[in-house]
């Protein structure tokens, strides 16, 4: 008569173990960069946001031949940037008005390293440039 037991060995046991924590590892690991990725574009929108805000800003709060020349704002540093646009060959603007080419700069530290993003515009200055 042979004697039949039901169940695992340890050593079955042991084997089921160590892939289970295998697997977890690479899922922990990939789901860390999907995190990692996830708060590295929520910077670059807000980056975008207050770059697009500042462009609207320009022309409008600020006179585009006296911008305010940087700044801070949520954590990130900024420099806004205005000069007279030249055109191309055959473009013309209508009279009384100026073309600015308008760029601004964003600078943020993240993860010990400094990420950048600019953004540049052209906008039209009505009567002649101060002081140029």
């Amino acid at each position: 008569m042979t004697l039949r037991q039901d169940g695992f060995t340890l050593l079955e046991v042991l084997v089921a173990f160590s892939i289970l924590a295998l697997s977890l590892g690479v899922l922990m690991r990939l789901f860390s960069g999907s995190l990692h990725n996830t708060l590295e574009t929520d910077r670059y929108v807000a980056a975008a946001d207050l770059a697009e805000s500042l462009l609207a800003r320009a022309g409008r709060e600020w006179p585009l031949d006296a911008l305010p020349p940087e700044g801070e704002e949520d954590g990130f540093r900024w420099r806004l940037q205005a000069s007279p646009a030249a055109l191309e060959e055959g473009l013309q603007t209508p009279p009384g008005l100026t073309p600015y080419d308008v760029r601004v700069t964003l600078t943020w530290a993240q993860e010990r390293r400094t990420r950048r993003l600019q953004v540049a515009t052209r906008r039209l200055l009505s009567g002649r440039p101060r002081g140029r």
